[in-house]
């Protein structure tokens, strides 16, 4: 049995559908929100002795993504949570997969953001830990192809402006990004499991592509290039500019859909559902 933390983000659903062969038992946020307090592990190992079937895996797809938000939620729900989920991991033998973001390497840029800082912490609680086979971290990059976008993130916010045919400000968008569906690193994750990986791995498949080149695309095959307003907002001034992410080996099998192509046919299906535009 699989036992997901977290009903009803993208990532939850996305596993629900694509692990949907397996027995899956949900915790819902209700009780995910009293595991993320300092000192939770009692609850959590009377949550799990009460189960009618041990888990054989705990995938913690819960986390707060917006770094607007209140920082010690963002805590908790970044680090707290997957640090009492690991502690009982450790002491139960249950393996315990989380997730993290490829930002959380870079020091300078974990601590310009509320969210990567939190991301971070984890991170750093893994590096100083003697990790066994029980403990598998996944470092990711920008996904899509989840129930719904981010208003406050890129894709969101272009998808957005497109519907409403309003202008999109962005900086230079020299900033180099992965975007991944979805569904691609969950294959990615299975792949893993079925080798028993453990430790820190980044799910990288080397298509790196510009935020630049990745809007004008998008406006592009939507016939709305004069939307795009590039040079319009300023940079942070830590950020990725150069191309360093390495495709791991045991990925070869694993199929990541091309960003451009994946994106669009993304965008297409969100407007299945509100009929706004259709792509030229």
């Amino acid at each position: 049995m699989i036992l997901l933390i977290g009903g009803h983000g993208n990532l939850s659903l996305a596993a629900q559908r694509y692990f949907g062969g397996s027995k899956i038992h949900i915790v819902g946020s209700e009780v995910a929100r009293l595991w993320c307090k300092k000192n939770a592990g009692e609850l959590i190992s009377n949550y799990f002795e009460n189960l009618t079937v041990r888990p054989d895996l705990i995938i913690n797809t819960s986390g707060i993504v917006n770094p607007q938000l209140e920082f010690s939620k963002l805590l908790d729900a970044n680090y707290h949570l997957p640090l009492n989920l690991n502690l009982y991991s450790q002491q139960s033998g249950i393996k315990l997969v989380t997730f993290g973001t490829i930002m959380e390497n870079n020091l300078e840029i974990s601590n310009s953001n509320p969210y990567l800082f939190s991301k971070r912490k984890y991170f750093e609680y893994l590096l100083n830990s003697k990790l066994d086979r029980n403990s598998l971290h996944l470092q990711i990059h920008t996904w899509y192809g989840g129930n719904r976008l981010h208003n406050h993130m890129f894709l969101g916010q272009i998808y957005n402006a497109l519907m409403r045919k309003i202008s999109f400000e962005m900086s230079s968008g020299a900033q180099l990004r992965e975007y991944h569906h979805i569904n691609d690193d969950l294959a990615a994750l299975q792949l893993l499991l079925e080798l028993n990986c453990y430790g820190v791995h980044q799910i990288n498949h080397g298509e790196v592509i510009s935020l630049r080149e990745l809007a004008e695309s998008i406006f592009r095959s939507y016939g709305l290039l004069e939307l795009l307003k590039v040079n319009k907002l300023k940079m942070s001034q830590y950020e990725i500019l150069q191309k360093n992410f390495v495709r791991d080996r045991l990925l070869n099998s694993i199929h990541f859909r091309d960003t451009r192509v994946g994106v669009l046919a993304y965008f297409k299906e969100l407007q299945k559902e509100s009929h706004d535009i259709q792509i030229q």
